[in-house]
């Protein structure tokens, strides 16, 4: 599990259902909310989390894809296992895990340095904690 500090930089919010915009150093992320707490506010420092099954990774990707969240990457580590991989990912100088399978590993032949995008649906990020600055 990657946590990641970030600050809320735009809400958009139709019925119970929010788009929030947020910077964590200079990486831009998108996420959903539902039902949106009173202490969610723009300029607020949260904590987030992602899950590693839930951050996909790709080599020479089109621009048109539905995943909000496509960040560059360089690949900094590889645990290769027997049926699943375990991939440490720095976006910047923010770490992101990633597990992906070993077939996928080796189809895509993800070396450690490598340049990748990690793919992440703005509602597989979540929401640990409103942090008071």
């Amino acid at each position: 599990m990657s946590y990641i500090k970030a600050t809320i930089e735009q809400i958009e919010q139709i019925d119970s259902l929010a788009m929030l915009r947020l910077k964590a150093n200079e990486l831009k992320l998108q996420m959903l909310v539902l039902d949106l707490m009173p202490s969610i506010e723009v300029g607020k420092s949260v904590l987030l989390s992602i899950k590693a099954t839930q951050v996909s990774i790709a080599k020479d990707i089109s621009p048109l894809i539905s995943d909000e969240n496509q960040i560059p990457a360089k690949i900094d580590s590889i645990k290769e296992g027997k049926l699943l991989s375990h991939i440490d990912l720095l976006c910047g100088n923010l770490p992101i895990e990633s597990i992906i399978s070993t077939n996928a590993l080796s189809n895509m032949r993800l070396r450690v340095e490598d340049r990748v995008v990690a793919l992440i649906r703005a509602s597989d990020i979540y929401l640990v904690e409103v942090l008071d600055d």
